[in-house]
This record gives structure tokens, C-alpha cells and sequence, in this order.
């Protein structure tokens, strides 16, 4: 099945543009490509919306999102375990980047 993707570009945060950009890129969409644009009554002055095609829906890859945060800590902990070619002491929080680097949904347990 194809997804087209739609951003109006009415009151749109960057939250909006960050996504409609993860979603082009799992779709495979090169940096390069320009970007479609529908306007407003045909004016190209007037751009209401960004369109994509992000192609067949089954084949996107899931974009993994960290925030800065979590990914200084991991690179840290990551650097620590290939000089010492060591697993850490605190494993849970090595699970926590197995699961958000596969996608996997946090247990109960977790959480």
C-alpha cells in the first residue's frame, strides 16, 4: 500500500517538521530530493502544504529517536565497555538501549 504524507504548513511547530522529516527519511527519500509543495489557489507565493510519497507503507524503517541526554549517556557507557571490552555493572540500563534501538515497548516492569 503507498502513503502519500501531508504537513499543512498552518501553524506548524517544528515538532510537525521533525516527524514529517523522520518519516521521509525511513521512507528512503534522499536529502537531496526538493520538496513538494501544494499552493494555495495555484500561487506559488502561496505554499499551504509539504507532500511526500513515502512509497510502499511496508517497507519504512521506524526512525529511533533519543534525546540528547540519554544519547551522551549512552555513548559514555557505550565507550566504557569497548575500552574495557566489558559489559557494565548497571545492566537495566543497557537494556533500556537494546529496547529503544529495536522498538521495543517498555514492560510494566520497566517503567
Amino acid at each position: 500500500m503507498a502513503l502519500v504524507l501531508r504537513l499543512d504548513l498552518n501553524d506548524l511547530t517544528f515538532n510537525d517538521l521533525y516527524r514529517f522529516t523522520d518519516l521521509a527519511r525511513a521512507a528512503g527519500i534522499p536529502g537531496g530530493q526538493k520538496v513538494e509543495q501544494e499552493h494555495y489557489n495555484g500561487d506559488e507565493s502561496l505554499p499551504v502544504e509539504f507532500v511526500a510519497d513515502l512509497g510502499d507503507v511496508d517497507n519504512l524503517i521506524r526512525p529511533v529517536l533519543v534525546d540528547g541526554a540519554d544519547a551522551a549517556r549512552y555513548g559514555v557507557m557505550l565507550s566504557r565497555m569497548l575500552a574495557q571490552q566489558s559489559w557494565p555493572a548497571d545492566e537495566s540500563e543497557m537494556s533500556t538501549l537494546v529496547d529503544v534501538l529495536l522498538g521495543n515497548e517498555p514492560t510494566s516492569e520497566d517503567e
